[in-house]
Protein backbone atom coordinates (compact mmCIF):
# COMPACT_ATOMS: atom_id res chain seq x y z
CA UNK A 1 0.00 0.00 0.00
CA UNK A 2 3.09 2.53 1.06
CA UNK A 3 6.35 2.48 -0.80
CA UNK A 4 8.99 2.94 2.12
CA UNK A 5 12.26 4.35 1.05
CA UNK A 6 14.76 1.11 2.13
CA UNK A 7 16.99 3.62 4.26
CA UNK A 8 13.88 4.30 6.60
CA UNK A 9 12.62 0.78 7.12
CA UNK A 10 12.40 2.02 10.94
CA UNK A 11 11.45 5.16 12.17
CA UNK A 12 12.08 6.77 15.63
CA UNK A 13 10.06 8.55 18.31
CA UNK A 14 11.17 10.05 21.72
CA UNK A 15 8.67 10.55 24.34
CA UNK A 16 9.30 12.33 27.68
CA UNK A 17 7.28 10.04 30.52
CA UNK A 18 4.22 12.32 31.37
CA UNK A 19 0.54 11.53 31.15
CA UNK A 20 -0.32 11.84 27.35
CA UNK A 21 2.58 10.18 26.42
CA UNK A 22 1.46 7.14 28.89
CA UNK A 23 -2.16 7.24 27.54
CA UNK A 24 -0.52 7.39 23.90
CA UNK A 25 1.23 4.24 24.74
CA UNK A 26 -0.95 2.60 26.33
CA UNK A 27 -4.08 3.03 23.28
CA UNK A 28 -1.57 3.33 21.35
CA UNK A 29 -1.66 5.82 19.28
CA UNK A 30 -0.02 8.90 17.58
CA UNK A 31 -0.81 12.87 17.13
CA UNK A 32 -1.46 14.84 13.90
CA UNK A 33 -0.35 18.64 14.54
CA UNK A 34 -0.40 21.52 12.12
CA UNK A 35 2.60 22.86 11.21
CA UNK A 36 2.09 26.33 12.67
CA UNK A 37 2.33 24.25 15.89
CA UNK A 38 5.93 23.17 15.22
CA UNK A 39 9.28 24.77 16.85
CA UNK A 40 10.73 25.60 13.75
CA UNK A 41 9.74 29.50 13.05
CA UNK A 42 10.88 29.10 9.06
CA UNK A 43 8.28 26.19 8.69
CA UNK A 44 6.88 25.98 4.91
CA UNK A 45 8.82 29.15 3.83
CA UNK A 46 9.40 29.21 0.52
CA UNK A 47 10.53 31.88 -2.15
CA UNK A 48 7.80 32.26 -5.01
CA UNK A 49 8.61 33.17 -8.44
CA UNK A 50 6.29 35.95 -9.46
CA UNK A 51 4.11 35.37 -12.88
CA UNK A 52 4.47 38.32 -15.08
CA UNK A 53 4.60 38.58 -18.81
CA UNK A 54 3.06 37.05 -21.72
CA UNK A 55 5.79 34.11 -21.58
CA UNK A 56 4.89 33.35 -18.33
CA UNK A 57 1.20 33.89 -18.22
CA UNK A 58 0.21 31.72 -21.32
CA UNK A 59 1.75 28.21 -20.61
CA UNK A 60 0.25 29.02 -16.57
CA UNK A 61 -3.26 29.49 -18.09
CA UNK A 62 -3.52 26.80 -20.75
CA UNK A 63 -2.74 24.37 -17.80
CA UNK A 64 -5.27 26.22 -15.31
CA UNK A 65 -8.00 25.64 -18.55
CA UNK A 66 -7.08 22.44 -19.19
CA UNK A 67 -7.37 21.40 -15.11
CA UNK A 68 -9.94 23.70 -14.16
CA UNK A 69 -12.02 23.08 -17.54
CA UNK A 70 -10.90 20.88 -19.48
CA UNK A 71 -9.94 22.51 -22.10
CA UNK A 72 -7.67 20.87 -24.68
CA UNK A 73 -4.44 22.78 -25.48
CA UNK A 74 -5.16 24.34 -28.65
CA UNK A 75 -8.18 25.74 -27.79
CA UNK A 76 -7.09 26.78 -24.71
CA UNK A 77 -4.32 28.66 -26.29
CA UNK A 78 -6.63 30.15 -29.31
CA UNK A 79 -9.16 31.66 -27.14
CA UNK A 80 -6.13 33.38 -24.44
CA UNK A 81 -4.05 34.61 -28.38
CA UNK A 82 -7.81 35.99 -28.93
CA UNK A 83 -8.32 37.85 -25.52
CA UNK A 84 -4.91 38.85 -25.43
CA UNK A 85 -5.31 40.61 -28.23
CA UNK A 86 -8.63 42.54 -27.74
CA UNK A 87 -7.50 43.46 -24.36
CA UNK A 88 -4.29 42.73 -23.43
CA UNK A 89 -4.44 44.50 -20.11
CA UNK A 90 -7.70 43.12 -18.67
CA UNK A 91 -6.63 39.44 -19.78
CA UNK A 92 -3.07 39.99 -17.94
CA UNK A 93 -4.41 41.55 -14.93
CA UNK A 94 -7.23 38.40 -15.34
CA UNK A 95 -4.22 36.04 -15.50
CA UNK A 96 -2.01 37.53 -12.61
CA UNK A 97 -5.34 37.01 -10.37
CA UNK A 98 -6.08 33.81 -10.88
CA UNK A 99 -2.28 33.00 -10.40
CA UNK A 100 -2.60 35.04 -7.11
CA UNK A 101 -5.48 32.83 -6.30
CA UNK A 102 -3.98 29.32 -6.89
CA UNK A 103 -1.07 30.18 -4.98
CA UNK A 104 -3.36 31.44 -2.20
CA UNK A 105 -5.60 28.25 -2.62
CA UNK A 106 -2.43 26.40 -2.17
CA UNK A 107 -1.47 27.75 1.17
CA UNK A 108 -4.68 27.45 2.40
CA UNK A 109 -4.55 23.72 0.98
CA UNK A 110 -1.58 23.29 3.26
CA UNK A 111 -2.98 24.76 6.57
CA UNK A 112 -5.47 21.48 5.67
CA UNK A 113 -2.51 18.99 6.65
CA UNK A 114 -1.49 17.41 9.64
CA UNK A 115 2.42 15.92 10.42
CA UNK A 116 3.23 13.32 12.34
CA UNK A 117 6.59 13.87 12.99
CA UNK A 118 9.44 10.92 13.30
CA UNK A 119 13.54 10.82 12.94
CA UNK A 120 15.36 8.42 11.01
CA UNK A 121 18.78 6.61 12.12
CA UNK A 122 21.84 7.66 10.24
CA UNK A 123 24.85 5.43 10.11
CA UNK A 124 26.56 8.63 8.92
CA UNK A 125 25.36 10.45 12.36
CA UNK A 126 28.18 11.76 14.69
CA UNK A 127 28.05 10.33 18.19
CA UNK A 128 27.62 13.95 19.05
CA UNK A 129 24.35 14.32 17.22
CA UNK A 130 23.21 11.46 18.57
CA UNK A 131 23.67 13.20 22.13
CA UNK A 132 21.72 15.74 20.80
CA UNK A 133 18.81 13.81 19.83
CA UNK A 134 18.45 12.21 23.40
CA UNK A 135 19.25 15.74 24.93
CA UNK A 136 16.78 17.86 23.24
CA UNK A 137 13.78 15.18 22.71
CA UNK A 138 13.82 12.62 25.61
CA UNK A 139 14.64 15.14 28.23
CA UNK A 140 18.64 14.73 28.75
CA UNK A 141 18.10 10.55 29.16
CA UNK A 142 14.88 11.05 31.37
CA UNK A 143 12.52 9.77 28.80
CA UNK A 144 12.76 6.92 25.83
CA UNK A 145 12.95 6.28 22.44
CA UNK A 146 10.31 3.58 20.70
CA UNK A 147 11.59 2.35 16.92
CA UNK A 148 8.89 1.88 14.97
CA UNK A 149 8.88 -0.59 11.46
CA UNK A 150 7.54 1.97 9.42
CA UNK A 151 5.48 -0.19 6.65
CA UNK A 152 3.69 -1.82 9.69
CA UNK A 153 2.96 1.60 11.81
CA UNK A 154 1.69 3.33 8.00
CA UNK A 155 -0.34 0.30 6.90
CA UNK A 156 -2.31 0.16 10.47
CA UNK A 157 -2.92 4.00 11.53
CA UNK A 158 -6.69 4.54 11.51
CA UNK A 159 -6.82 7.84 9.82
CA UNK A 160 -10.42 8.74 8.54
CA UNK A 161 -9.38 9.69 5.36
CA UNK A 162 -8.18 6.50 4.65
CA UNK A 163 -4.68 7.58 3.45
CA UNK A 164 -1.38 8.80 4.41
CA UNK A 165 2.04 9.02 2.97
CA UNK A 166 5.66 9.64 4.33
CA UNK A 167 8.72 11.64 3.13
CA UNK A 168 11.83 12.52 4.74
CA UNK A 169 12.62 16.02 5.12
CA UNK A 170 15.60 17.58 2.95
CA UNK A 171 17.69 19.82 4.29
CA UNK A 172 18.85 22.99 2.11
CA UNK A 173 20.52 26.70 3.27
CA UNK A 174 18.07 28.50 1.32
CA UNK A 175 14.67 28.39 1.12
CA UNK A 176 13.61 25.97 -2.25
CA UNK A 177 11.80 28.50 -5.19
CA UNK A 178 8.45 26.95 -6.21
CA UNK A 179 5.86 28.48 -8.55
CA UNK A 180 2.07 28.97 -9.36
CA UNK A 181 2.75 25.93 -11.89
CA UNK A 182 3.88 23.63 -9.47
CA UNK A 183 0.09 23.79 -8.10
CA UNK A 184 -1.88 23.68 -11.42
CA UNK A 185 -2.88 19.83 -11.28
CA UNK A 186 -4.10 21.02 -8.09
CA UNK A 187 -7.45 21.91 -9.78
CA UNK A 188 -7.95 19.12 -11.52
CA UNK A 189 -10.83 17.12 -9.56
CA UNK A 190 -9.22 13.73 -10.37
CA UNK A 191 -6.53 14.49 -8.38
CA UNK A 192 -5.12 11.44 -5.75
CA UNK A 193 -4.67 12.62 -1.95
CA UNK A 194 -1.82 11.19 -2.38
CA UNK A 195 -1.10 13.12 -5.70
CA UNK A 196 -2.00 16.34 -4.34
CA UNK A 197 0.21 15.55 -0.80
CA UNK A 198 3.21 14.97 -2.78
CA UNK A 199 3.01 18.38 -4.77
CA UNK A 200 1.69 20.42 -1.60
CA UNK A 201 4.85 18.68 0.51
CA UNK A 202 7.63 20.17 -1.57
CA UNK A 203 6.32 23.38 -0.05
CA UNK A 204 6.67 21.80 3.56
CA UNK A 205 9.96 19.38 2.53
CA UNK A 206 12.46 21.15 3.45
CA UNK A 207 14.70 22.30 6.94
CA UNK A 208 17.49 24.66 7.02
CA UNK A 209 20.97 22.48 7.33
CA UNK A 210 20.85 23.99 11.36
CA UNK A 211 18.75 20.59 11.69
CA UNK A 212 19.91 18.32 9.68
CA UNK A 213 21.62 15.97 12.68
CA UNK A 214 17.86 15.48 13.54
CA UNK A 215 17.01 13.39 9.78
CA UNK A 216 13.26 14.12 10.42
CA UNK A 217 10.35 12.11 8.41
CA UNK A 218 7.27 13.57 8.15
CA UNK A 219 3.27 11.69 7.79
CA UNK A 220 1.19 13.55 6.14
CA UNK A 221 -2.55 13.21 6.82
CA UNK A 222 -5.57 15.65 6.47
CA UNK A 223 -6.85 14.55 9.42
CA UNK A 224 -5.71 16.38 12.91
CA UNK A 225 -5.30 14.69 16.42
CA UNK A 226 -5.43 11.04 17.58
CA UNK A 227 -4.71 8.19 14.81
CA UNK A 228 -4.53 4.48 16.28
CA UNK A 229 -1.89 1.85 15.17
CA UNK A 230 -1.28 -1.90 15.61
CA UNK A 231 1.40 -2.49 18.79
CA UNK A 232 2.70 -4.95 16.19
CA UNK A 233 4.69 -1.93 14.63
CA UNK A 234 6.66 -1.40 17.91
CA UNK A 235 10.01 -3.39 17.48
CA UNK A 236 11.87 -1.73 20.30
CA UNK A 237 11.75 0.65 23.18
CA UNK A 238 15.12 2.06 24.86
CA UNK A 239 14.32 4.15 28.45
CA UNK A 240 17.18 6.42 29.36
CA UNK A 241 19.48 5.63 31.87
CA UNK A 242 18.02 8.76 34.39
CA UNK A 243 14.68 7.45 33.68
CA UNK A 244 13.27 6.40 37.49
CA UNK A 245 13.23 2.87 37.64
CA UNK A 246 9.28 3.46 38.70
CA UNK A 247 8.86 4.71 35.11
CA UNK A 248 10.50 2.17 33.25
CA UNK A 249 7.98 -0.29 35.15
CA UNK A 250 4.74 2.08 34.42
CA UNK A 251 6.37 2.37 30.80
CA UNK A 252 7.08 -1.81 30.43
CA UNK A 253 3.68 -3.11 31.77
CA UNK A 254 1.88 -0.68 29.46
CA UNK A 255 3.88 -1.51 26.12
CA UNK A 256 4.11 -5.62 27.50
CA UNK A 257 0.31 -5.09 27.77
CA UNK A 258 -0.03 -5.28 24.25
CA UNK A 259 1.32 -8.85 23.99
CA UNK A 260 3.56 -8.06 21.09
CA UNK A 261 7.60 -8.75 20.38
CA UNK A 262 8.83 -5.36 21.12
CA UNK A 263 12.29 -5.56 22.48
CA UNK A 264 13.59 -3.33 25.62
CA UNK A 265 16.86 -1.53 26.02
CA UNK A 266 18.34 1.28 28.40
CA UNK A 267 20.69 3.81 26.69
CA UNK A 268 23.47 4.54 28.61
CA UNK A 269 26.28 7.58 29.11
CA UNK A 270 29.52 5.97 28.07
CA UNK A 271 32.34 5.76 30.66
CA UNK A 272 35.32 6.58 28.38
CA UNK A 273 33.44 9.37 25.62
CA UNK A 274 31.12 11.14 24.36
CA UNK A 275 29.28 7.95 23.02
CA UNK A 276 25.65 6.81 24.21
CA UNK A 277 25.55 2.84 24.38
CA UNK A 278 22.82 0.45 24.68
CA UNK A 279 22.15 -2.58 27.23
CA UNK A 280 19.34 -5.03 27.26
CA UNK A 281 16.96 -3.19 29.48
CA UNK A 282 16.38 -6.10 32.57
CA UNK A 283 13.02 -5.62 34.37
Amino acid sequence: MFEVQAEAASLYKFYSFNARNLEALSEPYVWFSKLDSFNDPFEGVVREVEIKGEQMLLPMMKKYLKYKHKMPAIEAEKALLQHLLRAPEEAAAEYQQIAEDITNATRADIEKLSFFCLFRENPERSPHEKLLMWSHYSDGLRGMRLEFDTGALLDSLEVPSGAVIAHPVKYVSEPPTVSVMDYLSLLSDKISFKDCAEIVFNRVAFKNTAWEYEQEYRIISHQAGMARYSPDAIKEVVFGEKMPDRQKRIAYKLLRAHGSNTKFKVAKISRWNYEIVFEEYVN
